[in-house]
């Protein structure tokens, strides 16, 4: 059973590589996939929690990003209070 989903794996990554899809290189994705082959998710569940590892990763970003901006954003009000 193992040898199988593995090599299914494998295939769906070259089918995948071959048509130009890019794969995601993260590793929980691998992390995923090697659950999924051993037998411990089902790739509905691997599927899902790889789509909300990928939105917490993504609101990290974002969030970053908007701290940023906003320490800008005081830095500059404040450069542009007058004194006193």
């Amino acid at each position: 059973m193992i040898e199988h989903r593995r090599a299914a794996a494998a295939k769906a990554l070259a089918r995948a590589a071959s048509i130009g899809i890019a794969v995601d290189s993260d590793p929980k994705s691998a992390e995923l996939v090697e659950e999924w082959i051993a037998g411990h998710i089902t790739m509905r569940e691997a599927r899902a929690q790889y789509i909300a590892h990928i939105r917490e990763r993504e609101g990290a970003r974002g969030d970053w990003r908007a701290l940023s901006i906003q320490s800008s954003n005081a830095q500059t009000k404040s450069r542009l209070r007058p004194a006193g």
